[in-house]
């Protein structure tokens, strides 16, 4: 279940920018229980929304950031790899200093039958995969499985660092085969991690872009199923 998709940097999203489908008290009751709690009281979102604007307003560069969350978490460990040091984003064009800093991409999700919220997120730049992490909320305390950070010198404990014992993967293995222009968590679910596997399952099979034809019939037919 997505509470909330956060992007910035990302063809005419220079500035970051926030979707949330967190429902209010002005809702009418209409929002659905995702089965956690803050500060007490039940947190709901809703089950649709909608996204307005005038031509050129950049309600198909919000769906096109999805697009591109969803593209890097399936292909970054596989097709990323037929171009080494090239990362297929599109930053704001407008201005210099955006081509020099990185695309940021972040969704809040609700998993599991024992409902636990995660964040999980990355940035972007031209050549590589400059940060990436992987939050959960077990009880609503917050638990780091992983944080990345390219240029993170050792002396503060290299480009990962895994906290707790949230994560219980085979750590070492896979940042080892883990290219600079590719997300951990598409490699960790490659090779079957049962923890990341969970999450990356999400993009594939609950964030659909759908288009009129094709894509709505292969849409309909799975849910069916």
């Amino acid at each position: 279940m997505l509470i909330r998709f956060r992007l910035a940097n990302h063809r005419s999203f220079r500035n970051e920018h926030e979707l949330s489908l967190i429902a209010t008290e002005f809702d009418e009751g209409t929002g659905r229980r995702t089965g956690l709690k803050y500060r007490g009281r039940d947190v709901s979102v809703q089950p649709a929304l909608g996204v307005f604007g005038a031509n050129a307003s950049g309600k198909s560069n919000l769906l096109s950031g999805f697009r591109l969350m969803r593209d890097a978490v399936r292909d970054s460990f596989a097709d990323w790899a037929k171009a080494p040091g090239v990362v297929p984003r599109q930053p704001f064009k407008l201005d210099s200093t955006s081509c020099e800093e990185t695309s940021l991409f972040e969704v809040d999700l609700v998993l599991g039958q024992d409902p636990v919220r995660y964040t999980y997120g990355f940035e972007l730049s031209d050549e590589r995969v400059e940060a990436e992490w992987l939050h959960a909320y077990p009880h609503g305390r917050r638990n780091v499985w992983f944080d990345r950070e390219a240029n993170r010198p050792d002396s503060e404990g290299g480009e990962f660092i895994f906290r707790g014992e949230g994560f219980k993967g085979e750590r070492e293995p896979l940042v080892k085969l883990t290219r600079p222009n590719a997300l951990f968590l598409s490699v960790a679910a490659t090779l079957n991690d049962p923890q990341l596997s969970s999450i990356h399952r999400w993009f594939l099979s609950n964030l659909w872009l759908e288009t009129p034809g094709r894509d709505l019939i292969a849409r309909m037919n799975w849910t069916k199923r």
